[in-house]
């Protein structure tokens, strides 16, 4: 987390090692531009309200990617956060899926 706490209180952590932001809840990681709509969306019933600002601030002062990590698939190695599971990443927007 950050040294306020912001991210945590969101439902989210840094993975520094891949640079990436996880929600804590889902175990996957959630690209900064879709932070509001993730948390809108799958966990609406928590009423958390994003500051897009501070959110941006965070991912420029931590460095975090605004894109997904790419993960080897060999050797396969599991990652502080993260639930392992097997899918795809959609082509066109900025969902991962367990099914095709």
């Amino acid at each position: 987390d950050v040294p306020d706490h912001t991210l945590a209180g969101w439902g989210f952590l840094i993975n520094r090692r891949l640079k990436s932001l996880i929600c804590i809840a889902c175990q996957v990681v959630v690209l900064p531009s879709a932070v509001p709509k993730h948390i809108s969306h799958s966990h609406k019933d928590a009423r958390i309200n994003v500051k897009k600002d501070v959110l941006e601030a965070i991912v420029i002062e931590e460095e975090l990617s605004r894109s997904f990590p790419q993960i080897p698939s060999s050797p396969q190695v599991e990652y502080e956060g993260l639930a392992r599971v097997w899918g795809h990443h959609c082509p066109e927007c900025p969902m991962m899926l367990s099914r095709p």
